[in-house]
């Protein structure tokens, strides 16, 4: 795995496990200083001309945002990011970009962008043969066709993603998701079913 998504992936799992593990009110302070600690090194970045550090920041901001619920800032923190990973032809940087951009215009309720964006990351991540970056997208896919209502597309892209989190390299990427992952599909399974009684 390159080290900038090794880099990326160590900051979003960090935010996460704090967040876990802190109250709701320390949350919020802690978010805000790693937002502050973040644009601090983006100027940095920005500074000094490294477009590639300027790149991973403006990835971490675009996730950092949405966990604020600062979806607009979130985006054009992302924009920016994706604008440099086209430019760079890095195609890894692109899919990430462009899937956590599907998830919060899923988050917004514009789940036709969704679809666009997470529909490119897709194909993006097919063709670097990132399965677990693909079946990210899948699961983003997935829950777009669900708020549209779509059941049938949404089961198919969660299967997909549910039979690549099950391989055995998937396992030890990541070890929790086909728990939480089998969870979710089961409760769309269920609500599938009744609809269609």
């Amino acid at each position: 795995m390159d080290r900038a998504v090794k880099r990326i992936a160590v900051v979003i799992l960090a935010t996460g496990l704090l967040a876990a593990a802190t109250p709701a009110s320390a949350q919020t302070s802690a978010l805000s200083d790693q937002i502050s600690h973040h644009e601090q090194k983006l100027a940095a970045a920005r500074a000094a001309n490294k477009r590639r550090e300027e790149g991973l920041e403006l990835i971490v901001l675009g996730y950092l945002y949405r966990q604020a619920g600062q979806m607009q800032t979130a985006l054009e923190r992302l924009s920016g990011a994706l604008a440099l990973s086209e430019k760079a032809g890095h195609q890894i940087g692109q899919a990430m970009t462009l899937n956590t951009m599907g998830r919060i215009y899923c988050d917004m309720g514009q789940e036709d962008k969704a679809l666009d964006f997470s529909g490119r990351a897709l194909s993006l991540y097919r063709s670097q043969g990132m399965r677990q970056g693909e079946a990210n997208a899948l699961n983003s896919l997935g829950r777009a066709y669900n708020e549209l209502g779509r059941r049938e597309e949404a089961l198919k892209c969660l299967n997909e993603a549910l039979a690549i989190w099950r391989e055995p390299t998937g396992a030890q990427t990541t070890p929790a998701a086909g728990s939480g992952r089998s969870a979710a599909m089961k409760r769309l399974r269920g609500r599938h079913a009744r609809k269609s009684r």
